[in-house]
Order: structure tokens, then sequence, then C-alpha cells
């Protein structure tokens, strides 16, 4: 069992743990990206340090959305 991103997921009572195939993933083609994957939390802060921007005067915008992990943390 994957228990990375357990906690994540327990305190916000989603499932954003498991990579998620899209509907008719051609597994026989690497390097085309058929799934989706929620980004890790650390990962995502880091990103928003990095850009030294003031996260409360911007709308927060998920363009792929996947499963939620980055949209709660946005709401952060």
């Amino acid at each position: 069992m994957h228990l990375a991103g357990l906690g994540f997921d327990l305190r916000h009572g989603v499932e954003t743990r498991r990579i998620v195939l899209h509907s008719g993933a051609d597994r026989a083609r690497p390097g085309v990206h058929n799934f989706y994957e929620r980004t890790p939390p650390g990962r995502f802060r880091r990103i928003v340090r990095a850009s030294r921007v003031d996260p409360a005067g911007f709308a927060f915008v998920d363009v792929g959305c996947g499963k939620g992990a980055v949209l709660i943390l946005a709401a952060r």
C-alpha cells in the first residue's frame, strides 16, 4: 500500500494518493501522459514561496485540477 500522503488525505477527508488513468489510456505509448497524480504538498509550498507572490492579492486557478490536493493547499 502506498502510504505517502496518507496523513494529508485523512486530515482533509479526501483520496489523492492513487494515480488515476484517463479513460482509454494507452500504456503501450511511453511518454504519452495518460494519467494524473497529485502534486506533493511540499513541492506546492516550495513553488508558491519561490514565486515571491503574495497569494492574498491573487485568484488561484488550477488548470489541471486532478484530485484536488492543490486546491486544498491553495485555499489555506
